[in-house]
């Protein structure tokens, strides 16, 4: 099988601590070091990938994750040819383009219409490829304001940071890549540019080109990668379907951030920016504290919410199940991935699981109010020990693994 994109045994370090780049400067530097007993060596070096080995399939769209400094970034610019390894070897088969950062290469001063033909030769467009799809990267960057052409030849230090992305983006979309590498980018945009860059992701996976995503949005790594792979200490952590590495990365980060638990279930300290009301579970019987179901009976819950003046465009709902016993969280549900964007500031929402799955066990149920772009807890409301009790009573305590739930419906009233 041929593959698009080799990562072998790569092993890459950076310098960290202060560096003399004149010689005016070396000698207070080296004075500084020994007054604090720091060798050059002991403060210069750390690893930011050690051995990490990867293959992505011509075709297929891949999802990094992994918490801050795990080495994320740091394999994209080395796909991306900006760096090379100390160690290892690495291989792309195919005409790359990055979206690292987008805009770079951008100069203040310019117009839009004149960054246009400057970062797309930087990225490998010719002037008349550049003519040819002109209308369509203006077009595509204005996807959802129909003012935008207006600003075209406007100076982008006037531009706002999502006006800017958006430009960028634009234009890197139209070098028509069959390597893409993604990282975080698409988080800055509004919802609406949002899902035309992931329909143009789509349409780059139909034309078998590949993608790698780096991001911290889980739904956006859930609803649009093949596979994802969880880099944690600069190491390959996990390698699999998406649903199994983003629960694990989920409980990993819970279990940091840990606030109170239930059994072994840690919760996340949730922001206080957004509150929840009158949170009703509509299916299921009150007993004793807890909330009793029938085996395959479904799961419907109604909140009221108020987001506190918060961004809309980072307001998502979510429904969490775990297992009491291990902690291990079953399933994530979340409205932004389902198409539920909330248009206004408080309101009311109902969310149907017509089929989850579950077997009998204790369960803990976690409504969240979360940010979609800094991967963040911003109201919690716990349903402590939920039990799924079984019809038939020959229905063991059996282990499973993580799946999405079928048939889920987000509603706003």
């Amino acid at each position: 099988m041929e593959y698009a994109v080799e990562f072998n045994n790569v092993w890459k370090s950076f310098r960290r601590g202060e560096r003399a780049m004149l010689l005016r400067d070396a000698i207070p530097l080296m004075l500084n070091r020994l007054k604090h007993h720091r060798s050059f060596k002991e403060e210069s070096t750390f690893w930011a990938l050690k051995d990490v080995s990867f293959k992505v399939k011509k075709g297929e769209i891949l999802g990094i994750i992994g918490p801050n400094g795990a080495g994320k970034t740091t394999t994209l610019t080395l796909l991306a040819g900006i760096m090379r390894p100390n160690k290892g070897h690495l291989i792309t088969r195919g005409k790359v383009s990055c979206l690292i950062m987008a805009g770079a290469g951008f100069h203040p001063q310019f117009t839009g219409r004149e960054n246009i033909y400057l970062n797309g030769s930087i990225i490998g467009m010719s002037k008349k490829e550049i003519d040819r799809k002109f209308d369509s990267i203006v077009e595509f960057a204005g996807y959802g304001l129909p003012d935008y052409k207006k600003f075209i030849d406007t100076p982008v230090k006037r531009y706002s940071s999502g006006m800017f992305v958006r430009l960028g983006f634009s234009i890197a979309a139209h070098v028509e890549p069959e390597i893409l590498l993604v990282d975080e980018i698409l988080a800055v945009g509004d919802a609406i540019f949002q899902q035309k860059c992931f329909e143009y992701i789509h349409n780059l996976k139909k034309s078998n080109a590949t993608v790698v995503m780096v991001s911290h949005s889980m739904p956006s790594i859930l609803n649009y990668c093949d596979r994802v792979i969880m880099l944690k200490d600069s190491k390959v952590e996990a390698d699999g379907e998406p649903h199994k590495v983003i629960s694990l990365f989920e409980h990993e980060m819970a279990k940091q951030m840990s606030w109170y638990s239930v059994g072994n279930v840690p919760i996340a300290k949730p922001r206080g920016q957004a509150l929840f009301s009158n949170v009703k579970f509509e299916k299921g019987r009150q007993a004793n504290g807890e909330l009793h179901f029938d085996y395959g009976e479904p799961i419907e819950v109604s909140f009221n919410y108020d987001s506190l003046n918060y961004p809309l465009d980072d307001l998502c709902f979510s429904l969490v199940a775990y297992r009491k016993a291990d902690g291990c969280r079953c399933f994530t549900v979340y409205s932004h991935t389902y198409g539920l964007h909330p248009n206004k500031s408080e309101g009311n929402i109902k969310l149907v699981i017509e089929d989850h799955n579950l077997l009998p066990s204790d369960y803990v149920f976690d409504l969240e109010i979360c940010s979609i772009k800094g991967y963040a807890s911003l109201g919690v409301h716990r349903e402590r020990a939920v039990l799924i009790k079984p019809i038939d009573k020959n229905l063991t305590h059996q282990a499973f693994g993580v799946y999405q739930p079928r048939k889920v419906s987000w509603n706003a009233f």
